[in-house]
């Protein structure tokens, strides 16, 4: 009954593959005969150890079958929103609880068709309390504030600890620009997405006045930059059509460390490139 560097370890194939669908830990599955663990495991054996605790010991000390452990996810990120969709309607599910201070993510894969105006905010949000509805999940409407590992509970800072027996994590990111110069009076950072969406509406309305903003500048020449740049050029040209503007008096500009999309391959670039010179935009 361990779980050693990614192995699962247990007398019996059935309980294995058992364990490994139960708590979703093992990808690949391998049985082997019991062994003493390396010295350099038993930190990992350590901390698996409350996995192999959902199983528990009979009155005539044999094993039963495993509990449903506890799964708490903090925040409301994409894989979290998968997860929950995928646990939807599955009888065999674990207990769940999602702990999130916000009610509601975006979708960034939307994100760009929002900027140029193909999809309204509204559409490009997930309702994570619906979504924790349909898979069965609890939901705790809190910041969490810190973990304890060894009591393995999480901590907020108005309402008791959340004990758990698995824990993922998946917040989104908040990108610290202090070290940019400028940046934190001049720039409007894409994440989060719901306060980047705030300020992207203000900037429109700026934009369309007649001493507003003319100038903006992208920075990263990523496939998500080069997705931003070109919508916001789409959005900034109808926008002015619309208020009397010549579009031609609006400039947005791609800013890159290295090469354009450099993970792409050479024809992939070939035609990135082109699409940012039809949408009049400098790299």
């Amino acid at each position: 009954r361990r779980v050693i560097d990614g192995q699962c370890e247990f007398p019996g194939e059935k309980a294995v593959r058992r364990l490994a669908t139960t708590l979703g830990h093992c990808k690949k599955i391998k049985t082997a005969a019991p062994r003493p663990p390396a010295p350099a495991a038993r930190a990992a054996a350590v901390e698996s150890r409350p996995l192999a605790q959902t199983f528990s010991r009979g009155h005539d000390g044999r094993m039963t079958e495993p509990r449903a452990p506890h799964i708490v996810l903090v925040g409301g990120g994409h894989a979290h929103a998968l997860a929950l969709a995928k646990l939807a309607g599955r009888a065999d599910r674990p207990r769940v609880t999602l702990a999130t201070d916000r009610l509601e993510a975006s979708y960034s894969g939307m994100l760009p068709g929002c900027i140029a105006g193909f999809y309204a905010a509204e559409e490009m949000r997930i309702d994570l309390p619906a979504l924790a509805r349909r898979a069965g999940a609890d939901v705790i409407h809190a910041a969490a504030t810190g973990l304890d590992r060894k009591r393995k509970v999480v901590l907020f800072a108005d309402r008791p600890a959340l004990p758990y027996d698995l824990l993922s994590l998946n917040i989104g990111i908040t990108p610290d620009v202090a070290p940019i110069d400028g940046a934190a009076a001049h720039a409007v950072a894409i994440k989060p997405i719901a306060a980047f969406l705030e300020k992207f509406d203000a900037l429109r309305t700026a934009a369309m006045r007649p001493r507003g903003p003319r100038r903006f500048a992208i920075v990263g020449a990523g496939p998500a930059g080069v997705e931003i740049a070109i919508a916001l050029r789409l959005r900034l040209a109808r926008e002015a059509a619309r208020a009397g503007l010549a579009p031609t008096q609006f400039a947005v500009n791609l800013f890159g460390a290295g090469d354009l999309v450099p993970d792409l391959n050479a024809g992939a670039r070939r035609r990135v490139a082109a699409a940012l010179v039809r949408a009049d935009l400098a790299i």
